[in-house]
């Protein structure tokens, strides 16, 4: 079983959302005191990517 855990998130995380079409990235928003979205290869554990959105995050949805 894999297993991992993702600490880079200030507050709770609020929204989670897996790329349709590249099975192990996965973005996750974080709530008030965080409002970043970070994007995740889960395979590896590696942290693609970060937007500081300026809002709290709560929902995500990919979009081509």
């Amino acid at each position: 079983a894999l297993h991992q855990t993702f600490k880079e998130h200030t507050a709770a995380v609020k929204a989670l959302a897996w790329c349709p079409w590249q099975p192990s990235l996965l973005a996750t928003g974080g709530g008030t005191a965080d409002r970043k979205i970070h994007f995740w290869n889960v395979a590896s554990g590696a942290k693609l990517n970060t937007i500081d959105t300026k809002s709290q995050v709560s929902a995500l949805q990919w979009n081509k």
